[in-house]
């Protein structure tokens, strides 16, 4: 028996048996007589006594037996009590002690020696134990691993009836007196959030490689582009001066303009150079245009410009448009409806509206005619070169006159010629018409007269220069001075040169102008 009060204090919390009474268990584990006689009287008056309800009492671990140690040593160390300390009960083995009067550490984990464990004595009523409650939820089987958590960790059973307050429970965070414990700072991990695509619109434009104006270009003409070709390249130049100038005159002709213009080759004087004049700028701006250029003969008695252009043989005059002109002064017209009237030139990419040979129908053109032609034609071109007569006073002259946005002065070095072009910039002014003599270029073309000085070309020129915008000098070329159609692409490069110095001259005076002077006019109106 006093083996079995030694041994180790490891209770099971399967509760009292059999209705066994805690305080006698406990009285009787501290040594002290039964409580209540062999008679059932009351024996309180040898040794410690029981311990009331509410009163804590503590149980220290006894360490195990040695077998080898004598029975006499047990029992004297057992008996030996320690001064000034609790009164000390060790539960015989396999005594079973309700784990829920024990506060602190649970009686399933081993005591360790020395240490003691409290226990809370609370009157709880005789008799047996009710049967625990069916478990609802899921069964464990025979077969079932481990424990559940709650009995891992059981919570404290509070008897109905019972003094003692439940177990406070601690929460993470806060100490068991209640004063709230400085809670960690939780570490958030950063949220990296993933920009997503952007995806860029951009229209099918920028496909179209631009060049850069600014753009080295290298030499394609003279001795420069003989080099360049002959070494494939090695030896690469910039364009000399002559190239450079062709560049940037190409690149005035292409410029574009706020509406359709209208350019007026005039000089009363016949066999000034008239026509072949206008077949030159209009084959050089449909050229490095592209097109939409038609040269216009308005000369209201024997014009020639249809016999100088290729198509002789159609006999479809300006009188024949002007006789169909309401179909064409509908909406309902097209630019492909011109195609009867007008003779298309291959060579130079521009369109040619003769005049008739017969004076009685060219009379029918008259200032009123002649504004009606102009503002269909404007409709369908963007460049209007109108080739005039001899007559100063005639009223398709001064029509064409009044609705010209640039004028073009041929001359040649005879002194017949250059007086009537001086008479011709003396009218101009007297119409008011200023602007026009100002921004006017002289283009002189054939060989010089008979008896014609040096000083006197000097002289004529240096007037020009004064009154005009510039002067352009055509060289002589025999493809012009035949008398034949003239075909631009057969031209000499030094005429094509210069018809295009002239041309670009022009298109400077047409971007430098606003509206149309057709367009000023009809607003007047």
């Amino acid at each position: 028996m006093g083996r079995q009060q030694r041994g180790s204090t490891v209770g099971r919390t399967d509760g009292l048996e059999h209705g066994d009474d805690l305080a006698d268990l406990v009285f009787g584990l501290a040594g002290g007589p039964d409580p209540e006689g062999a008679d059932g009287t009351e024996a309180r008056t040898a040794g410690p006594a029981r311990p009331l309800a509410g009163e804590t009492v503590v149980l220290e671990a006894v360490p195990p037996l040695d077998e080898d140690e004598p029975d006499d040593a047990a029992g004297a160390r057992s008996a030996s009590p320690v001064a000034d300390e609790p009164a000390v009960v060790t539960p015989p083995r396999g005594t079973r002690v309700p784990r829920s009067r024990f506060v602190g550490p649970s009686l399933d984990q081993v005591v360790e020696p020395g240490v003691p464990a409290t226990m809370v004595v609370s009157p709880i009523p005789l008799g047996p134990v009710p049967e625990p409650a069916p478990v609802v939820g899921p069964q464990l089987g025979p077969h079932a691993l481990g424990r559940t958590a709650a009995a891992d960790h059981p919570e404290p059973v509070v008897v109905p009836g019972s003094s003692v307050p439940p177990e406070p429970v601690v929460e993470p965070g806060s100490s068991a007196s209640g004063a709230s414990a400085p809670a960690e700072p939780e570490v958030v991990p950063p949220v990296v959030i993933e920009p997503e695509p952007v995806r860029v619109v951009r229209p099918s434009a920028d496909l179209v490689v631009v060049p850069d104006p600014a753009q080295r270009r290298p030499a394609a003409t003279g001795w420069r582009g003989f080099l360049r070709r002959a070494t494939r390249g090695v030896i690469d130049l910039e364009p000399g001066p002559r190239e450079r100038a062709v560049i940037e005159a190409a690149t005035a002709v292409r410029t574009r303009w706020q509406g359709p213009r209208t350019v007026v080759v005039a000089n009363p004087k016949g066999g000034s150079g008239k026509t072949p004049t206008a077949i030159g700028l209009a084959a050089t701006f449909g050229h490095v245009r592209g097109g939409g250029v038609l040269a216009w003969d308005a000369n209201e008695t024997l014009g020639t410009l249809g016999l100088r252009t290729e198509g002789a043989a159609s006999e479809v005059t300006v009188v024949d448009l002007l006789e169909k002109l309401d179909e064409f002064e509908s909406r309902g017209a097209r630019r492909g409806d011109l195609g009867a009237v007008v003779r298309a030139q291959e060579s130079g990419n521009f369109h040619v509206l003769p005049s008739d040979e017969d004076p009685r129908r060219m009379s029918q053109i008259d200032a009123a005619g002649f504004a009606r032609l102009h503002d269909v034609l404007q409709r369908y071109y963007d460049v209007l070169v109108v080739d005039t007569g001899n007559n100063p006073r005639a009223e398709g002259f001064m029509a064409a006159l009044a609705v010209a946005d640039a004028l073009v002065i041929p001359v040649s070095w005879a002194e017949d010629k250059v007086v009537t072009a001086g008479r011709l910039v003396d009218q101009l002014r007297e119409m008011g018409r200023d602007d026009l003599v100002e921004r006017a270029v002289t283009v002189v073309t054939g060989p010089w007269g008979a008896g014609t000085t040096p000083a006197q070309v000097r002289s004529w020129k240096a007037w020009f220069e004064e009154q005009t915008a510039a002067v352009v000098q055509i060289p002589t070329d025999a493809r012009i001075g035949g008398g034949g159609p003239i075909v631009y692409d057969e031209l000499g490069a030094a005429t094509r040169r210069s018809y295009l110095f002239a041309a670009s001259h022009v298109s400077g005076v047409f971007s430098a102008l606003g509206p149309a002077t057709s367009d000023l006019l009809s607003s007047e109106r």
